[in-house]
């Protein structure tokens, strides 16, 4: 089994990384796609998902990465700061 993280704030995405969203989505894609064919297991762990969402629900997009890619995963989606109420959070998930 492995677990990864992947950026999904755009403010990380850009100022910190200095991706683009869609070099990110790639990156984020391609490395689990990578890890299936070696791993039985692979854990996406969406780091910051509620405030890139917050931010820029386009972030959204980042919740399952690469979904064409055929790869069976779990996916954990991060209120890392805190910053999400309940009657939020069950708008974005559900």
């Amino acid at each position: 089994m492995a677990t990864i993280f992947g950026k999904t704030w755009d403010l990380h995405v850009e100022k910190v990384l200095r991706f683009s969203l869609q070099q990110n989505l790639d990156i984020i894609g391609d490395t689990v796609a990578y890890l299936k064919k070696h791993m039985d297991e692979v854990i996406y762990d969406a780091e910051h998902f509620f405030d890139g969402y917050k931010h820029n629900r386009d972030m959204l997009s980042t919740r399952w990465p690469r979904p064409k890619a055929r790869v069976r995963i779990a996916s954990c989606w991060c209120d890392t700061n805190g910053g999400m109420l309940p009657d939020e959070f069950i708008k974005v998930c559900v």
